[in-house]
C-alpha cells in the first residue's frame, strides 16, 4: 500500500496526468493522501514558524487549523480539475512547478518530495535541469 501511494501521489502532483489515469475511487484516495501529506508539509512550517511568535488561543488555533484546511482541499479540487500541461510548452514536471509553484503552494510542497526521478532513469541534461530547478528555487 505503501509503494502505492507513493506512486498514486507522484502522478496526481504531476501537472501533465493530474490523476487522469486513474478511476473515480483511486483518484478519490490520492486527494485524501494529498491532504494529509499537504498538512503535514504545513506542520512542518508551523512548528519553525512558532518558534519566532507566540500562537493565538487553542480555540482560535482549532478555527484557523479548519479554515485552512478547507481552503488546501479547495486548492487540491483547483489543482486536479486543471487541464493537464501541455508536453511541448513545459520539458518536466518540475520545470512546470518552477514556473508555477505559486499557483498551488501547498500541492507543490508535496510536489517536491515526490517528483524526485531516479538519477540513472534520465540524461544528464535533464538531472541538471532538475537539480537546479530543486536545490536553487524555493517554492515557498
Amino acid at each position: 500500500m505503501t509503494d502505492e501511494r507513493f506512486y498514486v501521489l507522484a502522478t496526481v502532483v504531476d501537472p501533465r496526468y493530474l490523476g487522469r489515469l486513474f478511476g473515480a475511487p483511486t483518484l478519490a484516495s490520492a486527494k485524501q493522501w494529498l491532504l494529509e501529506e499537504c498538512s503535514a508539509a504545513a506542520a512542518e512550517g508551523d512548528v519553525e514558524a512558532a518558534e519566532e511568535q507566540t500562537g493565538p488561543p487553542a480555540r482560535r488555533q482549532r478555527v484557523d487549523e479548519a479554515s485552512e484546511q478547507n481552503s488546501v482541499k479547495a486548492e487540491i479540487d483547483r489543482f486536479v480539475s486543471m487541464t493537464p500541461v501541455d508536453r511541448s510548452k513545459f520539458a518536466t514536471a518540475c520545470d512546470w512547478w518552477c514556473h508555477n509553484h505559486h499557483l498551488y503552494p501547498n500541492v507543490a510542497s508535496v510536489a517536491k518530495r515526490y517528483l524526485c526521478a531516479p538519477t540513472g532513469a534520465i540524461g544528464w541534461r535533464q538531472r541538471k535541469q532538475i537539480c537546479y530547478c530543486l536545490l536553487s528555487i524555493t517554492w515557498h
